[in-house]
């Protein structure tokens, strides 16, 4: 419940730090719009502003070029400075002024008064004129230029273009656009005023060379969308992925409790049956021992891996049937095993079952029996589980039970997975089960035979007898008679077999193989005439 509650949580923290950073990336993609959209608007403000200023410097050539004449302003000058105005279509007109004169026009009836009006406006920062002041059917922007030589332009450029340019952007994205040309605000819904609106939403901006400023403020559609596509749209996108994943989970949950159907059921049925793996000492390889494994036939002749069933038996708590039918079949087998006298008979058991008082109990009586037949109980634990036990106490305290009751405790697959030197002196056992894994590099790899010396001297060094576990081939043989190893087992020796060819093949060939005692070369040719009429199984 607990681990389930921290996925929660922990699924709960991601979605929401998920959603936080799309949604800043929502807000970072309506900003980056925005400026997007400014800037773009402000270079087409910019080439307007820059046109008319080479307008104006045009008109101040032209103009210089007329002084030596008696009048400058005379019809045609007037005439080509009006088609030089009308040559850019946002601007109204140009006036030619000496110092704050009016020395000549392109607009028709103006006159010195407006003039003065127009600087007048300037002077206070306004350079918006309504059309009735201009006599104009249209506002306007005044734009002066001065120039060194007294000769200045005043130019008057059509306000309406600009709101125009304004008014393409799209309203359905863009709430207001607004561009400020000196004092004066133009805006996308046609207003103009001196002061800039409130900007509610996101917005942004971008500057225009010559000191105008051009501003864009997003709609509520404009931020819902991004916002749509990018916390909305992922959202159900994880949604969807999360329902699958949910629904596979089910799935898989759903097979789990199936397999554990079948698996009680298989108990319940006696389905599940011992398998019986020899074990030999050295170097005779007389029979010393038996090996109990769970198998798990079925119909088709196959098997189910010990490791997956044995796993989820002890996870959904049958390992206890399992070990009590185990036990009872081996107590039922004893008469056709036909063991020598003190063989040692092994039972794999998870420490944890030892908890279990009623099969304890059982367990005694198991031991009992095998007693009674002259046979050594063995209670096989790995070391795997012992990694999830703090209670070093109690553990001791119950191998001390079982051997009370005569029964032996060994360390299982010792430096399979684990560290197990702190198990060596924290726990008191009988002998140790070394993992063949070690035996992998045997007569390949010269720093895998030192490591098991070094393994093999700490057991000898604590008086612990050892059985090496998966021996496969002679070479590996002759490696553990060398360092004088006590006991093996392995497919070089026999398999797992059932009772019934335990009792037609395995015992014969637990009979051959005692009483070696020659070479390895002698052995193997000895184990060969005796196979040749009672084959060994492999």
């Amino acid at each position: 419940m607990k681990r389930r509650l921290l996925l929660i949580l922990a699924a709960v923290g991601a979605i929401a730090a998920t959603n936080a950073g799309l949604f800043l990336f929502a807000q970072r993609s309506v900003q980056h719009e925005l400026d997007s959209t400014a800037a773009t608007l402000a270079k087409r403000v910019a080439s307007v502003q820059g046109r008319a200023r080479a307008l104006a410097d045009d008109a101040h050539r032209r103009w210089l070029a007329q002084q030596p004449q008696t009048n400058p302003c005379d019809d045609a000058f007037t005439a080509s400075l009006r088609h030089l105005a009308d040559s850019v279509p946002y601007v109204k007109g140009i006036s030619l002024l000496q110092g704050a004169t009016l020395a000549c026009t392109s607009l028709p009836d103006v006159a010195q008064e407006q003039v003065d009006r127009m600087l007048g406006r300037l002077l206070v920062g306004d350079n918006y004129l309504p059309a009735s002041a201009l006599n104009f059917n249209s506002p306007g922007l005044v734009q002066y230029y001065p120039y060194a030589d007294g000769f200045n332009v005043l130019s008057v450029l059509q306000a309406e273009y600009f709101l125009d340019l304004l008014g393409t952007q799209d309203p359905a994205r863009y709430r207001q656009v607004v561009l400020r040309v000196k004092s004066t605000y133009l805006r996308s819904d046609r207003q103009v005023g001196p002061h800039l609106p409130v900007l509610a939403h996101e917005w942004g901006s971008a500057a225009v060379p010559g000191g105008a400023q051009v501003y864009v403020e997003a709609s509520g559609t404009l931020w819902w969308q991004y916002v749509r596509d990018s916390v909305v749209t992922w959202n159900l996108i994880a949604a969807g992925v999360l329902w699958m994943l949910l629904g596979l989970c089910r799935r898989l949950t759903s097979n789990e409790r199936a397999f554990d159907r079948v698996l009680r059921k298989a108990v319940a049925g006696r389905v599940i049956v011992p398998y019986y793996q020899p074990l030999f000492d050295l170097p005779g390889q007389g029979l010393s021992g038996v090996e109990i494994l769970a198998r798990w036939p079925l119909p088709d002749g196959r098997f189910v891996p010990p490791d997956v069933f044995i796993a989820r038996a002890e996870k959904s708590g049958v390992i206890g049937d399992l070990t009590r039918l185990l036990i009872g079949r081996v107590i039922d087998d004893l008469p056709a095993l036909r063991l020598p006298p003190g063989t040692r008979l092994a039972l794999n058991l998870p420490p944890e079952l030892l908890a279990d008082e009623a099969l304890f109990a059982y367990i005694e009586h198991w031991g009992h029996t095998l007693q009674a037949h002259r046979l050594q109980p063995v209670i096989e634990v790995t070391e795997r589980s012992f990694v999830t036990i703090a209670q070093t106490d109690k553990i001791n305290d119950v191998f001390g039970r079982l051997r009370d009751h005569g029964i032996e405790v060994a360390l299982d697959d010792f430096g399979a997975e684990y560290s197990s030197l702190g198990y060596l002196h924290r726990f008191r056992f009988d002998y140790v089960k070394i993992d063949g894994l070690f035996l992998d590099g045997i007569g390949k790899r010269r720093e895998v035979e030192r490591v098991l010396d070094g393994v093999l001297n700490i057991a000898s060094s604590l008086e612990l007898k050892v059985v090496v576990e998966k021996v496969e081939t002679p070479v590996q043989l002759a490696y553990l008679n060398d360092r004088k190893v006590g006991a093996a087992q392995g497919y070089y020796f026999g398999r797992p077999v059932s009772i019934d060819v335990w009792r037609t093949e395995a015992g014969g060939c637990a009979r051959h193989r005692g009483g070696c005692d020659h070479s390895v070369a002698e052995c193997e040719q000895e184990r060969a005439i005796n196979e040749a009429s009672f084959p060994c199984p492999r």
